[in-house]
């Protein structure tokens, strides 16, 4: 039951409608506290996760943040590197936007130890936004520059995989 809960948060999230996930995110929360939920810390670092996304959806960057950074922990802990290193870029973009500059850079940096750019390239993609904004912010023109440019890479990239993929499904 609360997996499903979770999922119900999930699409309103998804539908950009924070109000409604924050609701189900909370009722399956109190589901796994309450209970001997198998992987309960995981479980609960993922709905915080969760909860956190929805907290940014209402630029609430600073309510974001400490729970972001738990359900990194849990997911480290549980070995779900990527789940790490997305946690990691969200974590970084609300620093960004609370001006913890230097916390948001040492965080996106980390992400290259979680994860490769083959195995996701969806978190590079937007690792590679954010450490050219983040650098470009601190006035590190060069590496903003690198970045952006890598970022720019990245998206003809995609761009190319998509075109190629749509091309093979039309044959």
């Amino acid at each position: 039951y609360a997996n499903d809960l979770f999922d119900f948060g999930r699409y309103f999230n998804a539908n950009q409608q924070p109000d409604s996930a924050l609701h189900y995110y909370q009722l399956a929360r109190d589901i796994v506290e309450s209970s001997n939920f198998e992987n309960k810390a995981y479980f609960i670092g993922l709905i915080k996760g969760n909860i956190a996304e929805a907290f940014i959806q209402q630029d609430k960057y600073d309510e974001a943040i400490p729970l972001l950074k738990e359900d990194y922990v849990a997911s480290l802990r549980a070995k779900d590197y990527l789940n790490s290193a997305n946690k990691l870029n969200l974590l970084a973009y609300c620093e960004m936007k609370v001006n913890e500059l230097d916390n948001a850079l040492r965080h996106l940096q980390g992400v290259k130890e979680l994860t490769t750019p083959e195995e996701s390239p969806d978190i590079y993609y937007t690792n590679s936004l954010y450490l050219s904004q983040t650098f470009g912010a601190l006035k590190q023109y060069d590496s903003a520059f690198y970045y952006a440019r890598k970022h720019i890479i990245q998206t003809d990239s995609i761009s190319s995989r998509r075109s190629l993929k749509r091309s093979a499904n039309l044959s």
